[in-house]
């Protein structure tokens, strides 16, 4: 599937155009893609990695994450029937006002009575501001990747700040940014398995 961005996208996207053709349907293309996505994260250098977090990770994320065609089938006669209204826009000002907030994406404006944000948690563990990392930090016990998207480990056993392991383990959303895809139940489950073959062998077996 090539080594650039650019080549991973172009052969992603043949890829799934083919399954299309064959079975009439793109879904079971981008699973097939999913499996191997550690695979492929790994491949691209920082820049290409920084290029996909800010531009592509949004359209992955909606063809990996699907809701169920059940719920698709609600959202779908929502809109139809205009209980539900998408608009698509960048977020400038956000005002409070008598009754709710006044909401201003460059040349629209409007009021809400109540939001609510989807965007998901910060992505850099480095500004997330949670006690238990900033302390491991601080003392040298992990680092992250350059864009700070998850801990650097060897196979889940968490890198001090000169590139030892030590003792701490690390799975699921902390290792993002050696994996991408680490917080579905199946890559989860890999993960403690190996987790927990480490474990006994670090312990000899013995409970």
């Amino acid at each position: 599937m090539g080594r650039s961005l650019d080549e991973i996208r172009a052969a992603v996207a043949t890829h799934v155009a083919r399954i299309e053709r064959l079975l009439g349907n793109w879904r079971p293309g981008v699973d097939g893609v999913r499996y191997r996505i550690a695979e492929l994260w790994g491949r691209l250098d920082e820049a290409d990695r920084r290029t996909f977090v800010r531009d592509l990770a949004g359209d992955w994320g909606v063809r990996r994450h699907r809701m169920p065609p059940s719920s698709g089938a609600l959202v779908d006669e929502a809109r139809r029937t205009g209980r539900l209204v998408v608009r698509s826009g960048r977020i400038t000002r956000v005002d409070a006002v008598a009754g709710g907030l006044t909401v201003a994406t460059g040349e629209d404006e409007r009021t809400y009575s109540w939001i609510v944000n989807c965007i998901g948690p910060q992505s850099d563990l480095r500004r997330l501001g949670n006690p238990v990392l900033d302390s491991m930090f601080d003392a040298g016990l992990a680092t992250t990747d350059p864009l700070g998207l998850g801990l650097i480990t060897d196979d889940g056993r968490v890198l001090d700040a000169d590139g030892r392991p030590g003792p701490i383990r690390a799975l699921g959303s902390l290792r993002r940014g050696e994996l991408w895809e680490t917080t579905a139940v199946p890559e989860i489950r890999m993960q403690a398995e190996q987790l927990a073959t480490s474990l006994i062998g670090d312990t000899g077996g013995h409970r």
